[in-house]
């Protein structure tokens, strides 16, 4: 479910810390293309709360994203019902 890319920010335009203090909601960012734009929001210095469907790949995510260091927490829902 989940790709890591080798490097943590090294490629990054960005300099380090630039998010410090933020804290971003992505929604989908259980996997894919949106769990790599929540990694990299939290390597950048971000919280990260990232929103989906399905609380076990939630749960998956938030331990990947931990494990790196990133202050991250999840929410289950469906973002399409209010």
């Amino acid at each position: 479910i989940f790709f890591r890319s080798p490097s943590r920010i090294q490629m990054s335009g960005f300099k380090n810390g630039v998010l410090n203090g933020r804290v971003a909601l992505v929604t989908g960012g259980g996997s894919g293309i949106c769990f790599e734009i929540a990694r990299q929001m939290g390597l950048h210095g971000a919280k990260v709360v990232i929103m989906g469907r399905r609380q076990q790949v939630l749960d998956m995510a938030v331990a990947a994203l931990k494990a790196e260091g990133i202050v991250a927490a999840s929410s289950a829902g469906d973002v399409r019902r209010p």
